[in-house]
Formats: structure tokens, sequence, C-alpha cells
């Protein structure tokens, strides 16, 4: 606009370009200036050995000081608190500080390196907290407060997730090795399971759902934790670094073979996983074959035939398969099935009649913070299962399995009982009510932290946002649903 009014001047009043000018001179002073005093909130990571310095530390290009600290010090908790010391300088410091945007967000160098170009997302810009692996992991103690106090816990940390890992608020993975000291951590973390032993635990700032409603995952794992598939169990508690309140966050497991091995009694060397698109998780390269070889095997068998429906119930755990698309369909999880498919299978000897060692492949749920209205393609309208038998889905499996009459029967049946149970308007709108309640307390601190969600009533919005899915959602399924009779 600007250099079409300028190339044009005979076309525009003097005043209009006037203006235009001063707005443009306007804008380019005003990024320049946020620029050069985000970099000067960003050296006061030297201060790193100073608590109260820590919160004043950007972590983002998103990250806007914060309305204040949050709780102070010592202050009375509703939720559970998990605290964390560390050597503030391996999270906040400039050079090696994991949390920060640090040296690799200011070293333009990096940006050569990395092709970063006007068109390149906010989110995959270069930054210290990009850094993976185990040299950006920090020793650290836990400090677990509920019941009681817990000793203080050795263990690892480091920044989890993909693209929610440029968000102001990070999600932290907890590692517990012999190298800190102590493998696994043995406690009862969820109240709806029992003591169990952990190798990996999650700090989860609620994914991209961290500015909204702040459980919406956790919403979807809740409700499907009694289907035939593996869930993660997720817990409300307020972190703390250093002594510092750094906001509401959601523990919950890390889904590797040591979770897999925990819950079924396997060998976690045992364990093959896979992401949907074929990369290895936990197993070697050369076993990639075996998940290629079941793909094509339900991309090129008629499934109409009896014996081929046979042989696909053992290769895969049918049971498991459906009540993992139903989960999926249910919550209209908007980055799914083009992302966040994980499969599993044993490859170990098991014992006769070992449900979990037969050799059958799985899923697992996993990231469900884009579903239950969160945009456009998580409306509670949204046709999944018309998708899914499309061409164009990557769901080659169901539209496979999909042609034989007994399976649509089961899958439809299986559906419709859990519309009328775990997915009742009912049952899902308590589950959120219960979850609005014990967040409730600690929201007005949060937001004065994080300046995220924008408000308590912007929160209370959100929330209504779950309560008009959880009503709406099954009677659009029962329709959509017709056509596999």
């Amino acid at each position: 606009m600007f250099l079409l009014l300028y190339s044009s001047p005979r076309k525009v009043p003097a005043a209009l370009r006037l203006i235009v000018f001063s707005l443009t001179i306007i804008f380019f002073l005003s990024f320049f200036l946020s620029i050069f005093f985000l970099e000067k909130a960003e050296t006061k990571s030297k201060f790193w050995n100073k608590a109260e310095a820590l919160y004043l530390i950007p972590t983002s290009p998103r990250w806007k000081p914060p309305a204040g600290r949050g709780r102070e010090p010592g202050g009375k908790c509703s939720l559970p608190v998990v605290s964390i010391h560390t050597d503030a300088s391996g999270l906040f410091g400039f050079e090696k500080g994991i949390y920060t945007m640090g040296n690799g967000f200011w070293d333009k160098d990096a940006y050569a390196g990395n092709m970063v170009s006007a068109a390149t997302k906010w989110w995959t810009l270069p930054a210290n907290y990009q850094m993976r692996g185990m040299n950006y992991e920090r020793q650290a103690e836990i400090v677990f407060f509920d019941s009681g106090t817990s000793d203080p816990v050795p263990a690892g940390i480091r920044i989890h997730g993909d693209a929610t890992r440029a968000f102001p608020q990070k999600s932290l993975r907890i590692h517990f090795r012999k190298k800190y000291g102590k493998k696994p951590f043995y406690r009862q973390l969820f109240p709806d399971d029992t003591a169990s032993p952990f190798s990996a635990l999650v700090l989860r700032n609620s994914g991209n759902d961290w500015d909204r409603s702040l459980i919406r995952d956790a919403l979807g794992h809740s409700l499907v934790q009694h289907l035939r598939l593996d869930s993660k169990n997720y817990r409300p508690v307020v972190v703390e670094i250093n002594g510092e309140y750094w906001g509401i966050h959601q523990f919950c497991n890390y889904q590797d073979e040591d979770f897999l091995a925990s819950r079924h009694n396997l060998d976690a060397k045992r364990i093959l996983i896979f992401d949907g698109s074929g990369a290895v998780r936990n197993g070697r390269v050369e076993d990639e074959k075996q998940l290629s070889n079941m793909f094509s095997f339900f991309r090129k068998t008629d499934m109409k035939v009896k014996e081929n429906y046979d042989s696909a119930a053992r290769i895969i755990d049918l049971d498991n398969y459906i009540d993992y698309i139903i989960a999926e369909v249910y919550c209209a999880n908007a980055d799914w099935p083009y992302a966040n498919e994980i499969l599993w299978k044993y490859a170990g000897k098991g014992g006769d009649g070992d449900h979990y060692s037969d050799g059958r492949w799985r899923w697992m749920i996993t990231d469900l913070d884009l579903g239950f209205g969160f945009n456009t393609r998580s409306s509670y309208g949204r046709n999944m299962i018309n998708e899914l038998i499309a061409g164009d889905s990557p769901e080659v499996i169901f539209r496979s399995l999909s042609g034989n009459e007994g399976f649509r029967k089961i899958f439809t049946e299986r559906f419709n009982e859990l519309l009328n149970t775990l997915f009742h308007p009912d049952t899902v709108c308590n589950k959120i009510e219960s979850m609005k309640l014990s967040l409730a307390p600690e929201i007005p601190y949060h937001i004065t932290r994080w300046r995220k969600p924008l408000s308590e009533e912007k929160w209370q919005e959100e929330i209504d946002l779950l309560y008009e899915f959880a009503r709406k959602r099954p009677e659009f399924i029962r329709s959509q649903l017709e056509v596999m009779e």
C-alpha cells in the first residue's frame, strides 16, 4: 500500500500520503524499539542468581512482562505444588539457558544457517529452547507438596513439546536416571492410579490450549482412560522454579517404552514404538519394515473376504483400534490423523494368553489439546468419519476395515454405547465442571504471572465452549454414523 501510494502521487491526496507515511514510520519505530527493549530485558539473565529476576526474563517472542509474580513465595495454594530447584543459569542463562530465547535467538548467524526468512513461523525461529537431547537436559531436585512434603528427588529436566516449546510458559519433561541418583521414581501421583514406578513425567503447559481453557487435553484423556487403549493420567499442579511462582501445569505420564512396560508388565527393550509417519520412537531402523508391511497389507487386501478380516484381527488389536478411532473422532482432534498418531507392539515372547505380548499392533492416545472446539476444524459438527473413509485420509486401515460389514456393525454399536455412557453430555459436563472448579481459585494468579488467558472472563468463555461441545457433539456423530450402516 505504501509503495502504491507513493508511486502514483497524482492519484492520491497529499493528506492521505502523509498519514500513510506517518503510520509507516510509527510501525517501524515500534518494531525496532520492541526488539531493543526485549534484548535489554534478556540481558537480565546475568542476574539469574537473584530469584526476583527470573520472572522478568523473556522466554518467547510472544512473551510479555508479567503483571506481577502471581503468588508470593510461600503463599498458600489450592493445588498440589511441584517445586523445582536447579542452577538457574541452566534454565535462564543467556548462553545455555534452555528455557529462554537466549543466544540462539539473538545470534543472527543462526538465521542464515537455518534459512530463516520473513515467511518463517515465529514458533520455529532459532532459540535456546529449541535445543533437544541429553546435552540440553539440566540436573535438578524435585519436591512434591500434596498430602505431605516429599524428600527432594534428583532428576534431569528438559523442554518438552514441538511448536509449544516456543510459548512463554513451556512444558517440562522430568527424567529419573541413575546418573542423578535415583531410577525409577516410585510414588502415587495420580488419585485414580496405584503407586507406580516412573522413569519420566511431564509437567505440561496444556499445549496449544495454554492460553485458552488449560484443560482440553486433560479432559480428553480423563474421558478415555477406561477405554481399551493407553492414555495419560493427569493431575493439575502449580510449579515453582527456585522459589518463583511458575503457574498452573498438568502433571502427566510421558508415553515411552517404560510407560508401556510398567503398565503391561513387559520388557521395555522389546517394545517397538512408531509415529504414524513411520518414524522410529523406540526400536531399530530395520524394524520399520514391520510397520510398512502392516500398512501394505491393509492397503492391498479386500476386507470383504472373511479370511482376510480374520488375518487383520491377528495383525492389529481390533478392539484397541476401534476405541482409538472413536476417541479421536469424538474429541474432533484437529491435529489428527496427519499428526499425533503413535503405534506400538511387543516384539518379545509372551506367555500363553498374555494379551499385550501377543505381537499385535496397538495405538496410544496422545495430544488432544486441539480438540473440543478449539478451532473450526475441531467443531462439534465436524464429520471425521466421512473424512476417514475418503481417499485423502492417511487412515488407510480404517478405510480398509470399513469395507467389512461386520466391522462397520461393531464400530457403530461401540460408538453408540460410548455416546450413551462415557461420552454422554451429562458425564462430560460433570467432568468439565470438576476440572473447572479445581483450577478456578488459581486462575487469577496464573493470569497475573503469564497474562494468559487474557482474563478470567475469557477463560470462562473457553469453558463454556467445552460445555457446548459436550452437549452437541453426540447428536452430530449419531447422524454421521449412518454412513457405516
